[in-house]
């Protein structure tokens, strides 16, 4: 259940989540196709309104496994929930997230995703949706 936006506006301090990362992933130029696994992280700064994390995905498929690496975000929230932000992998943006809390004190965040592993990367050109998850500690 979304946590009411009243309840996050008037919250204070910072919170940190952790979690996993799921989804699935294609590469139209090899035909290549991943099962998407991986880890999430989560920076929430509630009185600057402010919201930062990590996903660290790899995905398996017939021809084995591969390591996409990290891709950060950092971006504002708007009445106290997350807001679509760019996602990058170093300074190249390569998609999108849009983290929402969960609930009753917004001690849980889901997010879903999408990029573009970009040119360079293992795995470039490979696009990759899905969702991470994770709760504060």
């Amino acid at each position: 259940m979304p946590t009411a936006d009243y309840l996050l506006i008037a919250r204070t301090g910072s919170a940190h989540y952790t979690g996993v990362a799921y989804g699935a992933g294609g590469n139209s130029t090899t035909g290549a196709s991943y099962t998407i696994t991986g880890t999430s992280s989560f920076d929430a700064n509630f009185g600057s309104q402010t919201l930062s994390g990590t996903l660290n995905l790899s995905g398996s498929g017939a021809s084995g496994s591969l390591n996409f690496g990290a891709f950060g975000f950092s971006g504002a929230m708007a009445r106290g929930q997350g807001v679509t932000t760019p996602l990058n992998q170093g300074t190249t943006t390569v998609g999108t997230i849009t983290p929402q809390f969960f609930g009753p004190t917004g001690q849980e965040i889901g997010a879903p995703f999408q990029l573009n592993v970009p040119a360079g990367s293992p795995g470039a050109g490979t696009s990759i949706a899905g969702v991470a998850v994770a709760k504060g500690g």
